[in-house]
């Protein structure tokens, strides 16, 4: 009788045990799956980043061409200031060409090795 108590003493205890375990399964599941649901998001963002960048320059420099060639019509010193400032926003649209290109590298980066 005392082995027969014993043993169910033992099946309850590891029963709990085994209930613990399956239950910290099931956070860290949880969580794991919130974690990829949340990286899943973040490629997502990358991608509209991306695509926002190559729309954002072309919107710029459509009228900023505009611009410059009104100022190449104007002989006079402000074209030459409008020209130095559209020479910078070019450079800064330069710029914001080589962050897409990163961009695009860190995408493909992340889809290779997810």
């Amino acid at each position: 009788m005392e082995y027969r108590y014993r043993l169910e003493e033992l099946v309850t205890q590891r029963t709990n045990e085994l209930r613990e375990a399956n239950e910290s399964l099931r956070r860290e599941m949880r969580e794991r799956e919130r974690i990829e649901r949340e990286r899943a998001e973040a490629y997502r963002q990358i991608e509209r980043n991306i695509e926002q960048f190559a729309v954002l320059t072309d919107h710029i420099r459509n009228p900023l061409q505009v611009v410059q060639g009104m100022a190449d019509v104007i002989e006079d010193e402000r074209a030459a200031k409008i020209r130095e400032q559209v020479n910078r926003i070019k450079e800064i649209l330069r710029q914001l060409d080589d962050g897409w290109v990163e961009s695009e590298k860190v995408r493909e980066y992340l889809v290779r090795y997810r």
